[in-house]
């Protein structure tokens, strides 16, 4: 009889040490998990502050290009204006100058008119 409760033992003994190995193998391989699990969050949290950073980035340029084009705009509209300016004032000198060219050609034409009856 106490062969046998030393062979139940020694076998109760043996089925225990079994199943601590098998729970230290389960218990690495979880863990191998979780530290997968773990890179591979480090790894998302990483690129969403590289795209966070990015966009920060992408933002400032746009304001940056928004900014020239506004000063843009402005010198356009300036430039529009001066030019503007400058056509009105040379249609003035156009009008100017025909008038002066119709004067001659009518003091021209009475010149000529008065030369030849004198004639």
């Amino acid at each position: 009889m106490k062969n046998k409760i030393i062979l139940a033992l020694g076998l109760l003994t043996i089925i225990f040490f079994i199943a601590s190995i098998k729970s230290c193998q389960n218990m690495a391989r979880q863990k191998e998990l979780v530290n997968q699990e773990m890179r591979t969050r480090m790894e998302l949290e990483e690129e969403v502050l590289n795209l966070s950073k990015r966009n920060t980035d992408l933002e400032q340029q746009m304001k940056q290009l928004q900014e020239a084009l506004t000063e843009q705009e402005t010198n356009y509209q300036s430039g529009q204006q001066v030019l503007n300016q400058e056509v009105v004032e040379l249609r003035g000198e156009l009008e100017r100058i025909t008038k002066l060219k119709e004067s001659l050609e009518e003091n021209l034409k009475e010149a000529l008119a008065t030369q030849s009856e004198v004639r």
